[in-house]
């Protein structure tokens, strides 16, 4: 896999919702990056976790120890939320209440 500068931002961002998808992870991305490689110079997968009961989190971080191209976003409680600014790359994760802006959702 291409190694990325971290001060460059991708040319590519796919954002990938997830719940419960432990078992999934790893098949799309066998998938998935061989295809972003041929389609973009620099791309990052980022996991948006909406408060997944197994380990899809720590499957994201693990994978992001390893390929920084990577990275997580966890939804800790289950609200409509609004992204204020960037999530912290360097950590690969960042936890939702710290990046968003939320409210309980409608009924």
């Amino acid at each position: 896999m291409l190694d990325r500068r971290e001060d460059r931002q991708p040319e590519l961002s796919v954002v990938v919702p997830v719940l419960n998808e432990s078992e999934n992870i790893r098949p799309l991305l066998q998938r998935l990056v061989p295809v972003l490689e041929r389609a973009a110079r620099s791309f990052e997968i980022i996991f948006v976790d909406d408060g997944s009961s197994d380990d899809t989190l720590d499957i994201v971080r693990a994978l992001h120890a390893t390929e920084g191209r990577i990275a997580a976003i966890s939804f800790s409680r289950r609200t409509a939320c609004t992204a204020r600014s960037p999530a912290r790359r360097r950590s690969g994760s960042v936890s939702a209440d710290r990046a968003r802006t939320c409210r309980s959702p409608s009924k």
